[in-house]
């Protein structure tokens, strides 16, 4: 077996990896080997800006005679003067049982870190993750569990998460009326799909006390698989007034006029350790689709 830079000649092997890794995810759709080329040119083409405060980026390819049974991304992190402060795994991947490939990847991923001068390292860490990966707040899915337990067996911590909370076949119901005098405005946001996201906002006295904000799936995911599908991408009630059922109404009357648009599926996510969320999405009728991870270790 052989650790190898990536070219763009592996591309079709490594899109096709991909895809079969991630075919459990509920989040995950197949992309094309052209998509698949954009995510790695930095990697060849010496880019010297990535997302966020990435920079340097490479990737490598675990090669076993021709076929292509791992592949791992990674970049350098730095702080507001350019220096370095750690490295990311954006996506590691490789064929479920080929557990020496994921191995060798994470130590050349590791190893060039080091050499970059990155004393630490975050894995699939929402900030960084490729652009066709999941949701925009998601992290390792759990769904990949032969890549969790390969950073937790090389001394890699949980860093946060994100659990996906799906509702498959959602309709119009009325709102539990609540004893306050609230207008409610909602605006559409055009975007990739072909139905538009929604800002809904709840108001007292003039005063802006509540926001839900949903978009199409079609944002995150670039697939038209998912044009029936909308995602709560932000829920929020001002302090004051929390615990008075208004974000539930608040939700409810967003996702009326989204299916009044003609969406027929909704997501919503939270933190992994906002119990009070997840209570209370539960209880709103979604089940969970998705736990999600994010993982560290100090390498320096």
């Amino acid at each position: 077996m052989d650790i190898m830079d990536y070219e763009p000649g592996f591309a079709q092997a490594v899109c096709d990896l991909y895809n079969r890794t991630t075919e459990p995810v509920a989040h995950c759709h197949p992309i094309d080997t052209g998509r698949m080329k954009d995510a790695l040119r930095p990697t060849t083409d010496m880019q010297t800006k990535g997302p966020r405060n990435m920079r340097a980026q490479r990737a490598f390819v675990a090669v076993d005679g021709k076929p292509v049974i791992g592949f791992a991304h990674a970049g350098i992190l730095v702080d507001e003067e350019e220096r370095t402060e750690g490295g990311a795994v954006r996506f590691l991947t490789y064929e479920p049982g080929k557990r020496s490939a994921g191995l060798l990847l994470l130590d050349q991923v590791e190893a060039w870190l080091k050499d970059s001068g990155a004393a630490s390292v975050v894995a699939f860490h929402q900030n960084y993750r490729l652009p066709f990966y999941h949701y925009g707040p998601a992290y390792l899915s759990d769904r990949i569990g032969h890549v969790q337990a390969l950073f937790a067996s090389r001394g890699y911590e949980k860093c946060g998460g994100e659990v996906f909370l799906d509702d498959e076949n959602f309709g119009r119901r009325g709102p539990q009326p609540i004893d306050l005098a609230i207008e409610v405005t909602s605006e559409k946001k055009p975007g990739h799909g072909k139905l538009p996201g929604l800002q809904t906002l709840a108001w007292i006295d003039g005063k802006k006390i509540g926001t839900c904000s949903v978009v199409s799936s079609v944002e995150d995911q670039r697939t038209r698989a998912v044009e029936d599908r909308v995602f709560v991408e932000w829920l929020g009630v001002e302090e004051p007034w929390q615990g008075k059922d208004i974000g539930r109404y608040l939700l409810q009357r967003t996702l009326n006029d989204a299916y009044a648009l003609g969406y027929r599926r909704a997501g919503i996510s939270t933190a992994w350790d906002n119990h009070r969320a997840f209570v209370f999405y539960s209880n709103f009728g979604f089940s969970v689709s998705d736990w999600t991870y994010g993982w560290k270790k100090k390498i320096g």
